[in-house]
C-alpha cells in the first residue's frame, strides 16, 4: 500500500508548473466591468494571469 505522503511527493514533484511566481512581467490587473444581461442573451468570457497586490484586492472588495 502506497504512503499518502509518497503519492503526494510523486504529484507534485513529477509535472513542472506552467505558471511562473515571479509576478514581475504579468500585466497588472483592474476593475472589471459590469455587464448586464438579459433572458437568453451570451457574453464571451475569458480569464488571464494578471498582476494585483493583496491591498488593492481587499480595497476591491471593500467596494462591493
Amino acid at each position: 500500500m502506497a504512503r499518502v505522503g509518497n503519492i503526494v511527493w510523486a504529484v507534485t514533484h513529477t509535472f513542472r508548473d506552467p505558471f511562473s511566481v515571479d509576478a514581475a512581467r504579468l500585466p497588472a490587473t483592474g476593475r472589471t466591468d459590469e455587464v448586464e444581461l438579459r433572458e437568453g442573451d451570451a457574453f464571451d468570457l475569458s480569464a488571464a494571469r494578471g498582476r494585483a497586490s493583496a491591498s488593492a484586492a481587499a480595497a476591491a472588495s471593500r467596494r462591493r
